[in-house]
């Protein structure tokens, strides 16, 4: 299995608000299922598209897509993976094609979900196992390294203690982590 960032998430913001955010975006190959975990911001769809073509992909060569939750920055180029499955947690109330990405669901074998609330009712996380490495790709869980380093929460979250509890979950489950908005990194906590 390999896990593969096609995307570099960023986020831009002043003291008061975010300006902008673009998600990460990150291919799964198991080998039988190739995966998206997010979409990314629907500005993003030619850099996306270029990434697949880069590894001899198409958008409908995708099997599978899982959004960590539905906010813009993070499904805005659903619509490019015409053949996929999509997945989402129930708590974002996803369209009626959606199937459910509870705690535990596995979407490809030693691919599966953790239900990571705070950001959102219904944030989830994707785990991903290959050999000795386990991957969490998490979405707003954990959006940079700063909040990883500093154990903060997401400045906008529905629950601060919620969130931190998904933080730590992660934080105890993964040799590296993918967050919503920046490059990849071992945990070292």
């Amino acid at each position: 299995m390999r896990v593969i960032p096609i995307k570099i998430g960023s986020i831009l913001r002043d003291d008061e608000r975010i300006l902008d955010a673009r998600s990460s975006v990150t291919l799964i190959d198991t080998g039988e299922k190739r995966i998206i975990v997010d979409t990314g911001h629907q500005g993003d769809r030619g850099v996306i598209v270029d990434s697949l073509s880069a590894r001899g992909l198409t958008p409908e060569d995708i099997d599978v897509v899982v959004n960590t939750h539905l906010h813009l920055d993070h499904c805005g180029c659903n619509l490019i993976f015409s053949e996929a499955v999509f997945y989402a947690h129930q708590g974002e109330n996803p369209p009626i094609h959606f199937r459910r990405a509870d705690e535990g669901t596995e979407v490809a074998s030693g691919v599966s979900i953790m239900h990571t609330p705070g950001h959102t009712a219904g944030s989830i996380s994707v785990i991903a196992r290959t050999g000795s490495s386990v991957y969490a790709i998490v979405g707003d869980a954990i959006p940079t390294i700063e909040n990883y380093e500093t154990m903060s929460p997401p400045r906008i979250n529905i629950d601060e203690r919620l969130a931190l509890e998904s933080m730590k979950r992660i934080i105890d489950t993964a040799s590296h982590i993918i967050p919503g908005h920046g490059a990849p990194f071992e945990t070292t906590l």
